[in-house]
């Protein structure tokens, strides 16, 4: 889901509706929704109560894939 949303926005500039993720991924609504939950606990993104298309990354896609590799290289965490 993470990769879809970081995908969508890169390609249409602005975040993708919880339909069009459901539709994306295969995925139920309620289930997106979970996902969701879990992504923005983990502080991944942001969203605004009762708003649509308001999912915001919190970093930048690029920057998770250097932090994971750079963690693998040097077991930093």
């Amino acid at each position: 889901i993470y990769e879809f949303i970081c995908t969508y926005i890169h390609k249409n500039g602005y975040s993708p509706s919880l339909r069009e993720i459901s539709d994306g991924c295969y995925l139920h609504p309620s289930t997106v929704l979970r996902y969701l939950d879990k992504l923005q606990a983990k502080g991944r993104i942001t969203r605004t109560d009762g708003k649509a298309r308001s999912i915001r990354l919190t970093e930048k896609p690029w920057q998770q894939k250097f932090d994971q590799k750079f963690d693998q290289m040097f077991h930093t965490r």
